[in-house]
C-alpha cells in the first residue's frame, strides 16, 4: 500500500495560497513603486514651481498673478498630500499581505513537518511488518527443517 498523506489536500491548498499571496504582494509592491514615484515627481513639480515663483516675485507681480498661484500651489498641495496617502495605504496593505505570508509559511512548514512524520511512521510500519514476515518465514523454515 502506498503512502498517503492524511492532510495531502491541504498541504496542496496551502502551497498554491502561499504562491497567491506571494504573487499578490510583488504586484503591490510594483504599485507601491509607481505611486512613490509619483509622489517624487509632484513633489519636484511643486518644487520646480516655487523656485519660479520665487524668481517671478523678484518682480512686480500683480494681485492676479498672486491669487493664481496661491490657488495651484494649494491644488498641487492638495494632490500631493492625497498621494502620500495612498502611498501610506498600500505601504498597509504591503505589511499586512507580508504578515499573511508568514503565517501561511508556518502553516505550510508544520504541514509538511507533519508529512514527514507520517511518513517516517509509514516506513517504520513497513519495517516492522517486514520483519514480521521475515521472522514468520524464518520459523516456518526452522519447522519444515525440523520435521525433515
Amino acid at each position: 500500500m502506498p503512502f498517503t498523506f492524511s492532510l495531502e489536500t491541504l498541504l496542496k491548498l496551502t502551497k498554491e495560497k502561499l504562491d497567491l499571496l506571494r504573487e499578490e504582494h510583488r504586484k503591490l509592491k510594483e504599485e507601491l513603486l509607481r505611486e512613490k514615484a509619483i509622489l517624487k515627481d509632484l513633489e519636484q513639480l511643486k518644487l520646480h514651481h516655487r523656485e519660479s515663483f520665487s524668481r517671478k516675485c523678484k518682480d512686480t507681480v500683480s494681485s492676479l498673478e498672486l491669487l493664481s498661484f496661491q490657488e495651484f500651489f494649494a491644488a498641487l498641495q492638495g494632490k500631493i498630500d492625497r498621494q502620500r496617502e495612498k502611498v501610506f495605504s498600500l505601504e498597509g496593505v504591503l505589511e499586512e499581505k507580508r504578515r499573511e505570508i508568514l503565517k501561511t509559511s508556518l502553516n505550510l512548514r508544520l504541514l509538511e513537518k507533519l508529512r514527514e512524520r507520517e511518513f517516517n511512521h509509514y516506513k517504520a510500519e513497513l519495517r516492522r511488518q517486514e520483519s514480521k514476515r521475515l521472522d514468520e518465514f524464518g520459523q516456518r523454515l526452522k519447522r519444515t527443517f525440523s520435521e525433515g
